[in-house]
């Protein structure tokens, strides 16, 4: 018996029609890991895992703001994790208007040098960059 694969269709796949159809598969909306600092307990649960980024962060911008003066304000940190590690801040905005320059300066200062060590967020386990908005609210307490 004898057989021949001349007479069979074989269609050949391009590269880079694999290569853009696995490109739009990919949410770029979601990281499949969230940035988390060194005194994080390693975890597969994402939720854990950002929500001691989180709480890190919150713990961290409480002691900076302890003696920052001011009444009924809320602030809006754009913060972004490179796929380095490195945490800086983009941005911040005040629902009282405009933020001082100082302020902005000595928060980056304190992100840069206060917090643990921080390791970026991962997609298919490539690190990326990570941007997110983290509020916070001042309040008058008696």
């Amino acid at each position: 018996m004898l057989a021949s694969c001349e007479n069979k269709n074989v269609k050949k796949i391009d590269k880079n029609d694999v290569f853009t159809n696995e490109l739009n598969q990919i949410s770029f909306e979601e990281v499949d890991i969230y940035p988390s600092f060194s005194t994080c307990k390693t975890s597969e649960d994402a939720k854990a895992t950002k929500q001691c980024f989180i709480e890190t962060l919150h713990r961290h911008f409480n002691l900076f703001f302890e003696n920052y003066q001011t009444q009924n304000d809320s602030l809006n940190l754009a913060i972004q994790v490179d796929k380095k590690g490195k945490i800086r801040l983009i941005d911040v905005q005040s629902s009282k208007g405009k933020v001082p320059q100082s302020l902005k300066l000595n928060l980056n200062q304190y992100l840069e040098t206060k917090l643990p060590r921080v390791y970026p967020a991962q997609k298919q386990g490539i690190p990326v960059k990570c941007n997110f908005t983290l509020p916070v609210v001042f309040t008058n307490e008696i």
